[in-house]
């Protein structure tokens, strides 16, 4: 069994010193991209942004007019007094409730007909005659 394991041990020796004789990785990966002219870029493009809202919000904000109070010379003139407009009097001559004297009319309600009036014109309207073709009878 040992000339087995010294074979299986030459080729484990022999497959482990092939080797590639460069660096795999960076011929096959793409080169790692700088970030620093992004941020930079970045930090520009921000800047200049406030900028531009800094001058729109100074432009759009009236400052506050300054307050020049003038004062008047204060006399006392005492306790002021409000007072309110009397009410007009009622007239005399409008009454607020209709009197009970003579009867009230009403004007007449509208009234639905009965089932008799509907039956009676239901029946004369089958007694006469419709000079008249109906589409059914044109047809």
């Amino acid at each position: 069994m040992s000339d087995l394991r010294d074979k299986v041990q030459t080729a484990a020796n022999a497959y482990l010193a092939t080797r590639y004789p460069g660096d795999l990785a960076s011929q096959i990966l793409p080169a790692r991209p700088n970030l620093w002219p992004k941020i930079i870029g970045a930090v520009i493009a921000s800047a200049a942004a406030a900028i531009i809202v800094m001058v729109l919000l100074n432009q759009a904000i009236d400052p506050l007019p300054s307050r020049q109070t003038e004062r008047l010379p204060t006399t006392n003139p005492g306790p002021a007094f409000v007072s309110l407009p009397e009410l007009p009097p009622m007239p005399e001559a409008i009454t607020l409730a209709p009197t009970l004297d003579q009867p009230l009319f009403l004007p007449s309600l509208p009234l639905f007909p009965s089932l008799g009036d509907v039956l009676n014109t239901s029946n004369q309207s089958d007694n006469t005659t419709n000079d008249a073709p109906t589409t059914q009878e044109s047809l």
